[in-house]
């Protein structure tokens, strides 16, 4: 394996399933991981709040050898193209973030890996999104593992 080909978004989510994290650590060379901004922000909120801090979320993310996706022009412009083709069904004044998120995904080019499959239909087609279990299943499956 080793190869690092098949490139993962995490959404804030999938933090919590520490069984999930501790697998991405351990298979860390067959993944490009990525975060954005948006989901650093919210996890570090909530590692804070758990008492874990700054320093353990980071040490996760060096771990996990993710690196964090910031907004630029190009991105901003996506996230916006997103929130106008699919602002009826998912408004951007309640789904920000998720444009953010998706977008950062869909940009790399990468799956999303998210508890919230619901907040990202409207990334139907652009790049798969599966939960922790499904994407596991999936690497199995094909065993890129």
């Amino acid at each position: 394996m080793g190869n690092r080909n098949l490139k993962i978004g995490l959404d804030s989510t999938v933090f919590k399933n520490r069984k999930f994290i501790e697998w991405l650590i351990f298979n860390k060379n067959v993944f490009k991981t990525h975060i954005s901004e948006i989901v650093y922000i919210e996890t570090l909120l909530w590692y804070k709040r758990l008492g874990i801090g700054k320093e353990g979320f980071d040490s996760d993310l060096n771990e996990l050898n993710a690196r964090i996706n910031f907004m630029d022009m190009n991105l901003a412009d996506l996230i916006t193209e997103n929130a106008v083709e699919f602002g009826k069904q998912f408004p951007f004044k309640y789904h920000a973030r998720d444009y953010v998120i998706g977008s950062s995904a869909e940009s790399a080019g990468s799956y999303l890996i998210t508890d919230n499959i619901k907040h990202f239909r409207w990334l139907s087609g652009k790049v798969p999104v599966m939960t922790p279990e499904e994407f596991v299943n999936l690497c199995m499956k094909k065993k890129y593992i």
